[in-house]
């Protein structure tokens, strides 16, 4: 792998990292768990990672596969997730154009890291719509010329890299929780709902609509 490819995938992981909700999630578990808090918002940041690898590695077989197999796979195959991102982008949009009250998360006395895995895959699935870098990241290694083993190892050295911020967080967190409670309340709170947003409702529609034309341009 070139170091021009290396330092742009580190670059989209960071950039990636930015989509909150695995973290919000993580921070929730450090701070509500009824027992082992900090093994529980760990195994949280663990189960978000492992989704956006699982989910990596099938898109780069997936489009690989497309595109050894027929001439032009990969524009398909382009065309195909641009079209899908746009559609996830619209729902995520009529979903922002309604308002959900929110509630701070409560966590039940079973809870434990087991489950917190599940808990943080949930996390990553909400964040996979808007995970735009991560989608780039896929296409860069499929466009580039590695191996198999290469390109996996790249995913997995993205979700490292992706799941750092997140390990800084709780860690902060972590050392100052009572502080970070009172500081987080509101924000974890949005977990249980969303409010209306006009800005985000446009942004959606404006990028959706940029995604189709892009798609019917490739």
């Amino acid at each position: 792998m070139s170091p021009g490819l290396a330092l742009a995938l580190a670059g989209l992981a960071l950039l990636d990292a930015l989509n909150t909700s695995a973290m919000l999630v993580a921070v929730a578990a450090l701070l509500a768990a009824p027992r082992r808090p900090v093994a529980s918002a760990i195994a949280c940041v663990a189960g978000a990672a492992a989704v956006f690898l699982v989910v990596g590695v099938a898109l780069y077989l997936g489009a690989a596969a497309a595109q050894d197999a027929v001439t032009g796979g990969l524009l398909a195959v382009r065309r195909a997730g641009l079209v899908l991102l746009a559609v996830l982008l619209l729902v995520h949009a009529v979903r922002r154009a309604r308002t959900r009250p929110g509630r701070a998360p409560g966590l039940p006395r079973w809870f434990s890291p087991g489950t917190a895995v599940a808990l943080g895959a949930a996390g990553a699935l909400g964040d996979l719509p808007t995970a735009l870098p991560f989608l780039l990241a896929v296409e860069r290694l499929v466009s580039a010329d590695l191996s198999t083993t290469a390109a996996v190892l790249a995913l997995v050295g993205y979700v490292v890299v992706l799941s750092l911020p997140s390990l800084v967080v709780l860690g902060f967190v972590a050392a100052h929780r009572e502080r970070a409670r009172s500081l987080l309340a509101g924000l974890l709170g949005r977990l249980g709902g969303k409010e209306r947003s006009v800005p985000v409702v446009v942004a959606c529609v404006v990028l959706a609509a940029a995604l189709l034309v892009a798609a019917a341009l490739a």
